[in-house]
């Protein structure tokens, strides 16, 4: 009785042991189970197809696999092959973090702009009208027939029907990424576009219709018959179709589709590219998506001071629960700037001039903050030339520089397309730049602070990505010379 009564309490302890293991997981000894990872996040893209296969689109960079989706075109269900490079798509999927994969539950594809051509378009034409509205042709704009093969710019002739897949810019100006000539045989007059209604009549039977959220007057639309339906409001996304091509401004006979212009719920992943319509580096719309930064963003192919309206860009982050995106990313898409003294004259605003022996093209797209004069000091913003022969630069922005001081000096800043720590030696807009002797700098560097030293500066270089301002004496006139300073313009980053 007493053996029994002694072993009692250390049974009991064995026992409590025992439920307190096995309440662990397991001894001491065994490793805990491995975490589950989290479930793919809701992913959103809005912009330009970069590239096409079987089961994949390329969206601002990001390969997504679209097996299984479901796509739409124009408002019926499509298929993949009618989707083609420089469309402007928008892709509801998901992305996977541990896999780095994004995959497409549904893919959209919808013009901006449809109707007749107005004219012949010459090789060299950066606008043409269609449907009574002008349409701005850029250096990158593709040119395909309704196949998706390509055509070149003079292939568009007269009363063409034309779809139209691009951009607003912050003058209400549609610029085409993608140009595509429909069936010549067929006998539509139609005339289709989308946009944002600012104004609605009393009666509901007209109204004011602009082509990006929040900007001016693009057309005045009349309903065929009855009335606007009671979902749409201002501020709302649709599409107008009418029997013909608008007059001027105004739109009639017209019948109305509100169009989901969301990007998601809070918390999905989005990424937008598109031209600035408004705001600032703090807060700015995009392609009609409204984008706020933090501290935390990180600004790619240029700063925060690069943010400017009608900059192209992209940005990239999650929507907060009154849809704005918050942007971990911002990529400038026209981070090349040069600025020397020019050379050559204009003709109605347009034509080609040399600054530091590259020959840039200023048209229709080129916001002109200043007069054009001929042997002063301008900086000139743009996008290297891909598609215009004898042309190294498409500007998009011009303005003059206040002579004497550092200030004026002349500057080369592109993407470095390649680089040597051994020899010092960097390749800027196809221009060799020596760097020995010179400063080496970070773009958030007070000038005059000490470099950063050369093995740092080269070791943060990733060639095709990283830009690079290189500073010259006034002396420089272009070709090869050497820099007496350089400056990293942005941070090194993943894509995601």
């Amino acid at each position: 009785m007493t053996r029994t009564l002694a072993r009692t309490p250390l049974l009991l302890a064995s026992l409590l042991a025992s439920l307190l293991v096995a309440a662990c997981g397991g001894s001491s000894s065994q490793p805990a189970a491995a975490a589950s990872p989290p479930p793919p996040a809701s992913l959103a893209l809005k912009g330009t197809v970069s590239a096409r296969s079987a089961g994949t689109l390329t969206v601002n960079g990001l390969a997504v696999d679209t097996t299984g989706a479901q796509v739409e075109i124009e408002r019926r269900q499509g298929a993949e092959a009618e989707v083609h490079r420089g469309m402007k798509v928008r892709v509801r999927g998901t992305y996977d973090h541990a896999t780095g994969k994004a995959r497409a539950t549904r893919v959209e594809y919808g013009d901006d702009l449809q109707g007749r051509s107005a004219d012949d378009v010459a090789a060299g034409d950066d606008r043409l009208t269609v449907g009574g509205r002008e349409v701005r042709i850029e250096d990158g704009t593709r040119v395909i027939d309704d196949h998706g093969n390509d055509l070149a710019r003079d292939a568009i002739k007269r009363d063409d029907r034309l779809s139209v897949s691009g951009y607003t810019d912050d003058h209400g100006n549609l610029r085409a990424s993608t140009l595509q000539r429909l069936a010549s045989a067929s006998a539509d007059d139609s005339f289709e576009v989308k946009g944002f209604v600012v104004a609605i009549a009393a009666d509901r039977r007209s109204f004011d219709l602009s082509l990006s959220r929040g900007g001016s007057l693009a057309f005045a639309v009349t309903l065929a018959t009855g009335t606007l339906d009671a979902a749409i409001a201002v501020g709302s996304l649709v599409e107008v179709h009418a029997p013909g091509a608008a007059a001027g401004t105004s739109v009639t006979g017209a019948t109305v589709f509100l169009e989901d212009g969301s990007m998601g719920q809070a918390e999905t992943e989005v990424e937008v590219e598109g031209i600035v319509t408004s705001g600032t580096s703090a807060a700015f719309v995009v392609d009609s998506q409204p984008v706020t930064t933090t501290s935390s963003t990180r600004w790619e192919f240029g700063t925060s001071a690069d943010l400017a309206v009608g900059v192209k860009v992209e940005a990239e982050g999650k929507l907060d629960a009154a849809g704005n995106l918050v942007a971990d990313k911002v990529s400038f898409r026209d981070s090349l700037r040069i600025q020397g003294t020019t050379s050559g004259t204009l003709t109605a605003g347009a034509g080609t001039i040399t600054v530091l022996g590259k020959a840039i093209q200023i048209g229709a797209l080129t916001r002109m903050d200043d007069a054009y004069q001929e042997g002063a000091v301008f900086e000139i913003r743009g996008v290297p030339a891909v598609n215009t022969p004898g042309v190294d630069v498409i500007a998009t922005r011009v303005k003059r520089t206040s002579s004497g001081g550092g200030g004026a000096r002349p500057f080369l800043q592109a993407v470095v397309t390649a680089a040597s720590l051994a020899t010092e030696h960097l390749t800027i807009l196809g221009t060799d730049v020596g760097t020995s002797g010179a400063t080496y700098q970070n773009h958030d560097q007070a000038d005059g602070t000490p470099s950063i030293g050369k093995d740092a500066f080269y070791g943060q270089i990733t060639v095709g990505r990283t830009v690079v301002k290189a500073k010259f004496d006034a002396s420089y006139a272009g070709g090869a010379g050497t820099a007496r300073e350089v400056e990293l313009e942005d941070e090194p980053s993943n894509h995601r």
